[in-house]
């Protein structure tokens, strides 16, 4: 009988070091280094406004944030990947505004967070400050709660309800900005592909082991959250960001603008076809395909600078069309080329009542975002419709809403209801 318990015990022995050789293989020895590639699970995204004075002091020189100023939270767990274990955290960030950002329009500066080992140690030596920390999650019917905690106790508390909508597909291309290490601000890419899942944020609140910089973020108003059971996320390798090169990418980020005023989507792309900056037309109409999601066009059939390249699409639509033009090396650096983007299947022309909004002083990108909220949709479903962030549809329709003399989206209605019937 004591023969028989040893076997066992030499067996579950057996077991659970060849656990460990299959964890320590998984788990490579060799520090890795970025793109990182996970699953986040349970992921929370949280939109909120915050106090402009006091958001603004924790911005370093040069970025400047977004009209109103609004600050993300992210909750979430690690599932499988490389670069990136099975561990949990969180991250506490501010909108930048792209006329002073790198990036082509928002940008999110990462002001640190909250992540278990290894994790925590690469993100503070590639992406931004992290200290030690893990996540709590459950789910009671519709209602989530999600929880961010450090070594000293209860960081961030996040209610969210899950809303009657079904879900949606998602592809989301944002760059982050961050101080690693070593001081140096630098910027990345994190491209993401989910299922969505619509909430209504419910609370938010900063515990007693948050640090100032969580609690100058307190909420002033609570905007929105998004739910993704799982989330395939690439994050790039980083760049520094050198202050010099902030007049370049402005005067690039007003070319865009220009452009897209004149309802024109455009791009900066690298020498290798990354994508630099788009402004949102390009944004709307790469929305759902490859090199919206990668973040990169493939430039390997243009023969020559002026050759059009052609941007696949799913669902059996038509390519759209990419015309690349030189740029002065003044403006742009080495290599840089300006692409204008066309959809061949595009209605040439606007439809009469964005035409009509158009000669009341709006500027195409207005007159379809009030078209859209004027015909009695929510600006998160005009949002889909129009392939922007929902964000971009509630700036903008202050913007319409102060241009056309209306103080709610039911005048609103009323007003294009009279301009139709006129």
């Amino acid at each position: 009988m004591d023969d028989m318990e040893d076997d066992g015990g030499n067996r579950q022995k057996k077991r659970r070091d060849s656990l460990k050789d299959a964890q320590s293989a998984v788990i490579c020895t060799d520090e890795p280094s970025p793109p990182f590639i996970t699953m986040l699970e349970d992921f929370i995204w949280c939109c909120f406004r915050v106090d402009p004075d006091k958001a603004a002091e924790l911005l370093p020189p040069g970025l400047r944030l977004t009209d109103p100023a609004t600050a993300h939270l992210a909750i979430y767990r690690h599932g499988l990947g490389w670069g990136l274990s099975h561990t949990s955290g969180g991250f506490l960030c501010l909108v930048v505004d792209g006329h002073d950002s790198p990036d082509t329009s928002e940008a999110a500066f990462n002001l640190g967070g909250f992540m278990g080992e290894p994790d925590r140690g690469r993100m503070n030596r590639h992406y931004a400050p992290f200290a030690a920390g893990h996540t709590v999650f459950r789910q009671v019917g519709k209602d989530l709660h999600h929880e961010l905690w450090s070594e000293d106790g209860l960081v961030a508390r996040v209610h969210s309800r899950l809303l009657d909508e079904p879900p949606s597909d998602a592809a989301s291309l944002d760059r982050y900005l961050g101080f690693d290490q070593t001081g140096t601000l630098q910027s990345h890419i994190i491209s993401c592909t989910s299922r969505n899942h619509a909430c209504q944020l419910l609370a938010l609140e900063f515990g007693p082991a948050a640090s100032d910089i969580y609690r100058a973020l307190a909420p002033t108003e609570l905007c929105w959250s998004q739910f993704h059971h799982f989330m395939l996320t690439n994050f790039s390798a980083p760049e520094p960001l050198m202050r010099e090169d902030v007049p370049r990418v402005v005067s690039l980020r007003a070319l865009l603008s220009a452009l897209g005023g004149l309802d024109r989507a455009a791009l900066i792309l690298s020498p290798e076809g990354c994508i630099l900056q788009r402004n949102e037309a390009a944004v709307a109409l790469l929305g759902g395909t490859m090199a919206g999601a990668l973040g990169r066009v493939d430039l390997a059939g243009a023969g020559s600078a002026l050759a059009p390249v052609l941007v696949g699409r799913g669902g059996g639509l038509a390519p759209l069309i990419l015309q690349l033009v030189p740029l002065d090396s003044a403006l742009a650096g080495p290599g840089e080329r300006l692409a204008l983007l066309s959809d061949p299947l595009a209605n040439s022309r606007a439809s009469p009542q964005v035409e009509l909004l158009q000669l009341l002083n709006l500027t195409p990108a207005e007159a379809r975002v009030a078209s859209a909220v004027g015909s009695g949709l929510a600006p998160r479903e005009a949002a889909l419709r129009l392939g922007l962030k929902e964000a971009t549809v509630r700036s903008t329709l202050k913007v319409v809403f102060s241009k056309l003399g209306v103080g709610r989206q039911a005048e609103l209605v009323r007003l294009l209801g009279r301009l139709d019937a006129g």
